[in-house]
């Protein structure tokens, strides 16, 4: 069992900056679920929504949706409302969003100094990285991938860091180098660095909880998000990746948001519970047991 993690100084402003498929969400969900008990312990997740993405958007200037295709950076008073919060509070403050895995040195400079230097620490989350394939494959077909699980691994490993179809693939999981810029410009001493255990699955929020100074329990799973964000089966990722090989890409992005995104992908991992006997993605690849499927139309965009 790992230690109790320190609680940070009184004051700090805990950025949680990635990475993605490390529980971020779970995190995310049970932190916006306990904001009245946090303030209580004087400790701040600032705004209203779940997560912190159209803050950190719009901070590094990316674009939600696809460019082009009605596409368009959050606005920048997402990050404006978020600084000017996290700012007044006096007490501990946690941000967390994995967006901020993809922040550059200029945006990373802007965040500490519109924080205040001396405020702000990091934190990041890792597992081990042969457990973060399958389910970053799943997360790009809800943005329109229509690759094959088989091609994308191809392309993903054949050539680093470009990776076409993916192209912020390794931006975001190139774990040492994101954590050393953010930490040449904090200091080694103010970066923490969580190693998740998939055999405690209480341990991401108890450490948590330990940086916060917060009483143990008051971090606890939302039902309802992890019934939203479960894994596809292999069945499942394979149809969505029919859809988006059948068109559905050349949609303006709205309406594959709320068609695709919000519509029927979630519905179904939100309504439908897979039997038993369904593989997961990862383990039909690996028995090639993958239903069959027609021939995959030319590469798509993602």
């Amino acid at each position: 069992m790992s230690a109790p993690a320190q609680a940070v100084p009184d004051g700090t402003i805990l950025v949680h900056a990635g990475f993605h498929k490390t529980g971020t969400t779970a995190l995310q969900s049970a932190l916006d679920d306990a904001r009245i008990a946090l303030l209580q312990a004087d400790v701040c997740y600032p705004g209203e929504l779940r997560s912190h993405h159209r803050a950190a958007m719009a901070l590094t200037g990316r674009t939600w949706g696809w460019r082009g295709q009605g596409g368009r950076p959050p606005r920048e008073a997402y990050w404006t409302q978020l600084r000017k919060e996290a700012v007044a509070h006096r007490g501990r403050v946690i941000i967390s969003t994995e967006s901020l895995s993809l922040a550059d040195d200029a945006a990373i400079d802007r965040l500490i100094a519109e924080l205040g230097a001396r405020r702000v620490q990091a934190v990041f989350t890792l597992r081990p990285f042969a457990k973060l394939l399958a389910s970053s494959y799943q997360q790009y077909l809800k943005y329109g991938l229509d690759w094959t699980y088989p091609d994308w691994l191809e392309a993903v490993f054949r050539n680093p860091p470009k990776c076409k179809p993916s192209p912020n693939f390794w931006r975001r999981n190139d774990h040492a180098g994101v954590i050393g810029r953010w930490a040449e410009r904090l200091g080694p001493d103010r970066v923490t660095l969580v190693v998740l255990d998939d055999r405690d699955r209480g341990a991401l929020f108890g450490t948590f909880e330990g940086l916060l100074g917060l009483p143990a329990g008051t971090l606890v799973a939302d039902p309802a998000a992890a019934g939203s964000n479960r894994s596809m089966t292999a069945a499942e990722a394979e149809m969505l990746r029919l859809v988006n090989a059948g068109g559905a890409r050349e949609w303006r992005w709205a309406e594959y948001q709320d068609g695709v995104r919000r519509g029927a992908v979630l519905r179904m991992v939100e309504a439908r519970r897979p039997g038993p006997d369904e593989p997961m993605l990862a383990s039909a690849t690996s028995t090639s047991s993958v239903i069959p499927s027609p021939p995959a139309s030319p590469p798509g965009r993602a």
